[in-house]
């Protein structure tokens, strides 16, 4: 204990977090704050106080013992419903009940393995409870909430940090995160993502969270997990989907005769309208004509028919989502409208049908899709946190071309009454296509001029996304929201009757000719180029005999099989993120990501709520048998879905992804 292994500690995060490392060094070197309690405990001094009003370790042992007797901080899933998932995932789902019923199982209400993947852990403080925590329960990922760098740095003069972080390699698939947010939202973000992006979501079921000592800002941590943590496991997609993306990449890029965006463009002094068609949009509407010959216009998705209908040609416009309901929204106004003179921003995954609606078409990519790792020429390609709507990838893409003002417009996010979806003139309220809230307008938030708004959590994750962007990107750029709908952190509320553009655009054909020339050309050959088919189909075939070699590695007993789905869950989220190396199988791991993070879950749910070794011995071959089945499906459709596109010259575009 003392300086020795305080300057110890001190290169340990240096080599780990950077900036973490720099924080606490500001600090400068150990304090003199920690008064010896017994003969082998201590107590810090806090802002003038004692911390633990004990020592650090009896305090430690004490709380992570009642924790453990009590099991009071575990997340416990809802059950699984058939209903919730694809078809392939629902039919593995029911062999695997029915099986198990037949074998006449006990599951029971709450698990009985009291393992836990994940370990979520609020406040480090002196850190004597998280070795203790971290065996109990055998976490896989351990993430430390500590809002206060002093803690830390306190902690460094007594607690082994190096031995602890050495525990968890990500080489043997398991992780150490430390985030040290001050703001609880972004500290809610960075959790977020962790669950998300940097591990997995399917095995969220039996998360302990570890409340060392009480701090308003661990609060809506509390509430996010405790609460509806729904929109932890949301959105993991599907392999219909990702097959339905990389098809109309394909055909798009096949195609040639288009743009390939490029990211990052100089800055310039002018500003942008961001236009989507939430139903405040009608408010606003003359306000953008008046300005509109002064800054760029943007139209989202289905606010191109609103602005037409006004008289406001868009400058681009932009497109995001690979549902055939976008292309016949566009068919729909393209029989009012000559939209062919507007140049398009989309994603290489729209429907194929799409581009020939105009003349100047650029694509753009979206990382942690198969068709990204499959076509993407490089990183610069690609239009970052452009999800999970239009609206998020009109304003990243205002961004990337360097516009300095940047203003929304019917980016309402929900509505401030539930039967007003979207603005008056656009195909769905004209009667021309159907409409319905993907989830009930259930939860009101701080409107943007006051008051309050309705709406969901998806619309809460745009809004999130959105944020995230503008304090990640935006330091230098100005945002203003003329929406009436939601309040956006960060963003300034702008009623657009005082609107003032700060610098007006002389000539916006030239500067959108400017813009749309920095996109390099991409054409026939260079597609034929990246496509090669049967390397395609060699590489399914290698994806699906990893699966199951992982599955088949050990015997049929519990802890084996249990090994084997963490195994393949590693190996589906740990990508490489190189773009078509030959020894990579990141293409068809995406394709499979999804669907398998589902299956994964459902088996993971009913496997640890078994009590006795011979049901766990029955449940652990049952998993093993229909996950290798499962898997071997998965394969079978990727092979189908390949042998059609073989040869790019004779390959047509499948009308499957066209049924609803």
């Amino acid at each position: 204990m003392g300086r020795k292994l305080f300057d110890k500690n001190l290169k340990v995060f240096r080599k780990i977090n950077p900036d973490i490392h720099s924080a606490l060094k500001s600090l400068g070197k150990a304090k003199k704050n920690l008064v010896s309690i017994g003969d082998d405990d201590w107590d810090l001094i806090h802002e003038g106080k004692p911390f633990y009003g004990t020592g650090a370790k009896e305090f430690a042992n004490r709380q992570v013992s009642e924790f453990w007797k009590t099991q009071s901080g575990r997340v416990n899933m809802h059950p699984p419903q058939p209903g919730n998932h694809e078809p392939i995932v629902r039919d593995c789902f029911m062999s695997m009940l029915k099986r198990a019923t037949d074998d006449q199982i006990t599951f029971f209400e709450n698990r009985c393995d009291l393992r836990s993947y994940y370990l979520v852990v609020l406040g480090s403080g002196m850190a004597e409870h998280l070795p203790a925590l971290a065996d109990l329960t055998e976490c896989k990922s351990i993430i430390i909430v500590e809002p206060d760098i002093r803690l830390l740095h306190a902690s460094l003069q007594n607690f082994d940090w190096g031995g602890l972080i050495g525990r968890f390699d990500r080489q043997k698939g398991v992780e150490f995160n430390l985030v040290m947010n001050a703001d609880p939202q972004l500290a809610l973000v960075d959790l977020r993502s962790i669950i998300r992006n940097q591990r997995t979501p399917s095995f969220l079921d039996g998360l302990c969270v570890f409340e060392h000592y009480q701090a308003d800002h661990f609060r809506p941590i509390k509430e996010q997990l405790f609460g509806d943590c729904s929109n932890l496991v949301a959105g993991l997609g599907f392999i219909f989907d990702e097959m339905n993306m990389v098809h109309n990449s394909y055909f798009n890029l096949r195609r040639g005769k288009l743009r390939i965006f490029q990211s990052d463009l100089p800055p310039n002094k002018y500003s942008a309208f961001v236009v989507g068609s939430g139903p405040s949009l009608d408010n606003d509407i003359d306000a953008i004509r008046a300005h509109a010959g002064t800054a760029l216009v943007l139209s989202c998705g289905s606010s191109i028919a609103p602005l037409l209908d006004s008289g406001i040609v868009p400058d681009f416009h932009i497109e995001c989502e690979n549902v055939i309901e976008n292309y016949e929204m566009l068919c729909l106004v393209a029989e009012r409208h000559d939209i062919s003179k507007i140049p398009l921003i989309a994603g290489s995954t729209v429907h194929p049908g799409m581009l020939e609606l105009f003349d100047d078409v650029t694509v753009y990519f979206r990382r942690g899709l198969a068709s990204y790792h499959l076509f993407s020429p490089g990183e610069w390609s690609r239009l970052a946190n452009c999800t999970p709507t239009v609206t998020n990838a009109g304003t990243v893409f205002a961004m990337e071309v360097g516009c300095k003002d940047i203003y929304l417009f019917g980016v309402d996010l929900g509505s401030r009454e539930s039967d007003k979806h979207h603005a008056a003139s656009t195909p769905y309220n004209r009667g021309e296509l159907d409409f319905e809230w993907h989830m009930p307008l259930a939860i009101q938030m701080p409107a943007n001029f006051g008051g309050q708004s309705r709406t969901h959590a998806g619309y809460l994750e745009v809004k999130s996304m959105i944020e995230f962007v503008i304090r990640d990107r935006g330091a230098d750029l100005e945002f203003f929201n003329c929406s009436d709908g939601l309040m956006i952190d960060g963003v300034t509320p702008l009623h657009s009757a005082d609107i003032q553009i700060r610098d007006a655009i002389a000539s916006k054909q030239t500067l959108a000719n400017e813009i749309l020339n920095r996109f390099p050309a991409y054409t026939n050959d260079q597609f034929e180029l990246v496509w090669d088919g049967e390397r395609r189909v060699l590489k399914n075939r290698e994806c699906r005999d990893l699966m199951v070699k992982f599955l088949n590695a050990g015997t049929t007993q519990y802890n084996d099989v249990m090994s084997g789905l963490f195994n393949i869950s590693d190996s589906l989220q740990q990508l490489s993120g190189n773009l078509r190396e030959d020894d990579q199988l990141d293409v068809e791991m995406q394709m499979y990501r999804g669907s398998a993070a589902q299956a994964l879950m459902i088996a993971h749910y009913f496997m640890v709520r078994t009590g006795n070794d011979a049901d766990r011995k029955k449940i652990a071959t049952i998993v093993r048998d229909e996950m290798t089945k499962f898997i071997e499906n998965l394969f079978l459709k990727v092979d189908e879905f390949y042998g059609g596109l073989v040869d790019p010259k004779t390959a047509q575009p499948s009308t499957i992804f066209d049924e609803r």
